[in-house]
């Protein structure tokens, strides 16, 4: 059990729009949300002493996200976007996902290193397909990797579906009635892409394969916006404008499967 259960909270949230082809720079949009959850916690842009973030832009095999404010929004821009560098005391960047720059966040507070972390996730998806490996040259493991394909998270998702599903005896008509729930769950959020527009089984059976077995129905949709939370311990999460969500715990993986490259 983590020794500092239930002592961090989720104070605020904040969406920008979410959008395909946006005509607004990913820097507007990061603000946008930011500023959104600020306000949600009833917070002030002064406020903020932490920002974390996972910037990586989902691009492989060519340019990936060397552009500040188009590609890409590092916590070092924003808090100059912000106009709050000189109060910023900690700053989390990871290569993961942003689930680690949440928990990163929340050990920065438990640890007395800040009181309010702003966490965001700003995505923009250029055009084409990005998933493509564009460049003439592989270097590291996508030189044993990408000549097979195999340089996109489609498939390395597809090799250890299909593994499990030989495994434990299932197949897609099983996983069928868990996408549908979840573009179900979807219309609840008033700041889903997807709401408004729900699967069904048999669309997700008939959806166009992209790695079989993971279809096109089991990946995200490529969107521009950027979402926004605000950690803060509980104590203080009390006396601001939300009831607080408390971090009870969490888990995250820190294996690198190297062998696979040797």
């Amino acid at each position: 059990m983590w020794d500092h259960r239930d002592e961090v909270a989720v104070a605020g949230l904040g969406y920008s729009r979410l959008e395909r082809r946006s005509d607004r720079s990913l820097a507007a949009l990061t603000l946008e949300a930011c500023d959104a959850a600020l306000a949600d916690a009833g917070l002030r842009r002064g406020d903020l002493d932490g920002i974390a973030t996972s910037p990586a832009m989902p691009r492989y095999g060519g340019r990936k996200g060397v552009d500040e404010g188009i590609d890409v929004v590092t916590p070092w821009y924003l808090a100059g976007l912000l106009g709050v560098a000189p109060a910023i005391r900690w700053i989390g960047s990871t290569n993961g996902m942003v689930t680690q720059s949440v928990i990163d966040g929340a050990l920065a507070i438990s640890g007395g290193l800040c009181d309010h972390v702003l966490v965001y996730r700003a995505l923009h998806v250029p055009d084409g397909r990005y998933v493509n490996f564009e460049s003439a040259h592989a270097v590291g493991g996508d030189q044993y990797l990408a000549p097979y394909g195999f340089s996109m998270p489609p498939a390395w998702a597809a090799v250890a579906l299909r593994r499990y599903f030989a495994l434990h005896g299932y197949d897609r008509a099983d996983f069928a009635p868990y996408i549908a729930r979840n573009r179900a769950n979807a219309q609840r959020n008033p700041n889903a892409y997807w709401r408004g527009k729900t699967i069904t089984v048999e669309d997700y059976l008939a959806a166009r394969m992209i790695a079989d077995p993971i279809s096109i129905l089991d990946c995200d949709i490529p969107v521009d916006g950027c979402c926004a939370m605000i950690l803060t311990s509980t104590q203080r999460a009390r006396h601001l404008r939300r009831p607080p969500a408390l971090l009870t715990g969490f888990a995250a993986s820190a294996h690198q499967a190297r062998e696979a490259c040797r």
